[in-house]
């Protein structure tokens, strides 16, 4: 029974002692270990991380971009990274296996596309010590350490060129001294790098990425980053390059013309013409004569001649009322514009714009263009066509409210969409009330005319009768005076 205890007892003593052992050795083989990372649309840099069971992770991630997040759901890790700024992260990998890290917060369109891998892999239980031997009193260890060489060198990057340069794109082409996966960093600013090529799918040593959505003209920086199967990262020395400027077309029509005229004979007169123009037509003649004579004569003409857009031209304003004339674009004086009628109004003022009337501005540009009105005191704006002669002519059917106005006219050439704008016309539209004013006014002035004139016959009956009373009153005083003597 006794035997029994103490063997018992040896045995539970070995499994204590043997237990504490097994977690110094684990805590002994956890270790730190520390990443620096990069996060930008849509991508972490590097994308996979790899580290043991019960190491400490730290992460040092700087966004280059916009606001974005980092998040680990196993671990509980949850973060904000800020523009230009590092934001730490630190947990410990308790548990083996393969996690998904992600940013949580909205980049932008390829957020949800934004992913990473965390690699943990199971704790290795450490090899027990060798026993001493007692007989000997030597110690005995086993070589536990690891022969193979651990990668910690970042690929080298070389002959970074850029090839070919269109409006839009760009070729960026690069080599690495090791097998790596590769991309380009660009933006407009040097040393600000805002987007990215995709990451290559496998890992080579020639590399090469098209930019694309690029602007025209345009100067950019970028740089190539390569990342080899060790998670080691290399950049190259930051590099620029413009993309070609979007050329304007125009419109060049060259005529060109030669004449050729030779004559040559001995004993023979031979005359020879040959007339050769665009359309490749030529044409020989050759007369034989006995006179002696060589003469050469050769015309070239060569006219090249470029279509411009010239401003448009107001020539007229008409109302129910008259043509009003606006030459050459001149700015009229305050108040009503020249009439090109000769009639005038009753109140012998010439004929005026009203409120309400309609309006029809007419003028001449090149033909076929797109013609745009606008009088911008009443707001009214209204488009129309030239024709084939450069007419154009619009009407507002409702005329303007009273006051000055100002007009002006745009053109739109057709096949180049130039535009070209008129000098402002000025005009004067005068209320309704007022016309009526001067039409009351003249009715008045006939009524008291007639009043005058008839003041003027009553006045002259009047003279008229007391002169025949006066010689009446003469005659009878004459004859009285006969007869009495």
């Amino acid at each position: 029974m006794k035997r029994s205890f103490f063997l018992l007892a040896a045995v539970a003593l070995a499994l204590v002692i043997g237990a504490n052992e097994l977690e110094h050795s684990q805590e002994a083989y956890a270790a730190t270990k520390t990443f620096s990372m990069t996060a930008r649309q849509w991508q972490f840099d590097p994308s996979t991380i790899t580290v043991d069971e019960g190491d400490t992770v730290i992460l040092n991630i700087t966004s280059e971009d916009v606001t974005h997040g980092f998040f680990i759901s196993a671990f509980d890790v949850s973060e904000t990274l800020t523009p230009g700024q590092t934001t730490t992260v630190q947990f410990v990998a308790d548990e083996d296996g393969t996690f998904s890290f992600s940013c949580n917060i909205s980049c932008g369109s390829g957020h949800s596309t934004m992913r990473g891998t965390l690699v943990v892999t199971a704790a290795d239980e450490p090899e027990p010590e060798p026993e001493e031997d007692e007989n000997e009193n030597e110690n005995v260890n086993d070589d536990t350490e690891d022969d193979t060489p651990t990668d910690t060198d970042a690929p080298v990057l070389s002959s970074v060129a850029i090839g070919t340069i269109t409006e839009t794109s760009a070729v960026v082409t690069w080599t690495t001294d090791e097998p790596a996966k590769g991309r380009v960093e660009f933006g407009f600013k040097s040393g600000t790098y805002v987007s990215s090529t995709a990451e290559e799918s496998t890992f080579r040593t020639s590399h090469g990425a098209t930019i694309t959505n690029l602007t025209a003209g345009t100067t950019y920086f970028y740089r190539a980053r390569s990342v080899d199967e060790a998670g080691n990262t290399g950049v190259s020395a930051e590099k620029s390059f413009t993309t070609v400027k979007k050329e304007t077309p125009t419109n060049t029509n060259t005529n060109s013309s030669t004449n050729t005229n030779t004559n040559t004979s001995t004993n023979t007169n031979t005359n020879t013409s040959t007339n050769t123009n665009s359309s490749t037509n030529t044409n020989t003649a050759t007369n034989a004569n006995t006179n002696t004579s060589t003469g050469t004569s050769t015309t070239t003409n060569t006219s090249t001649t470029t279509t411009s857009i010239e401003p448009p031209v107001i020539n007229t304003i008409e109302t129910p009322s008259g043509v009003f004339s606006v030459p050459e674009l001149q700015t009229a004086t305050a108040g009503t514009a020249t009439s090109s009628t000769t009639s005038t109004s009753p109140t012998g003022e010439e004929e005026s714009i009203l409120q309400g009337d309609p309006l029809t501005f007419r003028g001449t540009t090149i033909p076929l263009a797109t013609v745009t009105v606008t009088v911008r005191s009443d707001p009214q704006t209204g488009t129309t066509k030239s024709d084939e002669n450069g007419d154009w002519s619009y009407t507002f059917e409702d005329g303007f409210d009273y006051g000055v106005h100002t007009a002006t006219v745009a053109v739109t050439k057709p096949d180049t969409e130039e535009t070209t704008e008129s000098d402002p016309v000025t005009f004067e539209v005068i209320p309704v009330a007022r016309a009526q004013i001067n039409t009351n006014v003249l009715d008045r002035s006939a009524t008291e005319s007639e009043k005058d004139s008839s003041n003027r016959i009553l006045i002259g009956g009047v003279v008229l009768a007391g002169l025949l009373v006066l010689l009446g009153g003469l005659l009878l005083w004459y004859r009285k005076m006969k007869q009495a003597s």
